[in-house]
This record gives C-alpha cells, sequence and structure tokens, in this order.
C-alpha cells in the first residue's frame, strides 16, 4: 500500500484515522480527525497544499474504507461521522 506523505510515522492515513477514532469513543467528523491527527503529530498537511486539504483527503479515505472495502475499519453511523468498528 502506498504511503502518503500526510502521514509522519511508518503507517498509512487509514490506521491513523481508525487509531484517532479509538481514542474519541464517539463518531466524529474528518475535519476533527484531522485536527486531532495534527495535534498528535501523526499526521501534517502535505507540502504546498493547502489548510483543509488534509481533512478532505481523510473524509475520502474513510468513505471509500466505510463504503467500498470488503471488511471495513470504520463506520458511518451519520453522514459525516466515523466510528472504528470493534476487531473481532
Amino acid at each position: 500500500m502506498k504511503r502518503s506523505s500526510a502521514v509522519l510515522k511508518n503507517a498509512t492515513i487509514l490506521r491513523v484515522a481508525t487509531m484517532i477514532l479509538r481514542r474519541a469513543r464517539r463518531p466524529i467528523g474528518p475535519s476533527e480527525v484531522a485536527e486531532r491527527g495534527k495535534k498528535s503529530k501523526l499526521l501534517r498537511v502535505p507540502r504546498g497544499r493547502t489548510r483543509g486539504y488534509l481533512s478532505q483527503l481523510v473524509q475520502s479515505i474513510l468513505y471509500n474504507d466505510s463504503h467500498y472495502r470488503r471488511h471495513p475499519l470504520v463506520s458511518r453511523p451519520r453522514i459525516g461521522q466515523y466510528k472504528a468498528r470493534k476487531i473481532t
């Protein structure tokens, strides 16, 4: 899987986002995931991109995972809100 320059550690955006969603304990939106990721220094805005780019990137990854993946890591209980699925 290709690693994004928005991820500071050796991980993917989806893995970092699910980690943040698990810590949140309630459904949160992509912009809040992006902000929490920047505060915890797990995510960053890639050089040459606008501030909202990271939120759009997180939104796209979370939506694609919840709707198109056979075994999604996140669910979408409401429009614009995501939560991490329990690992069984």
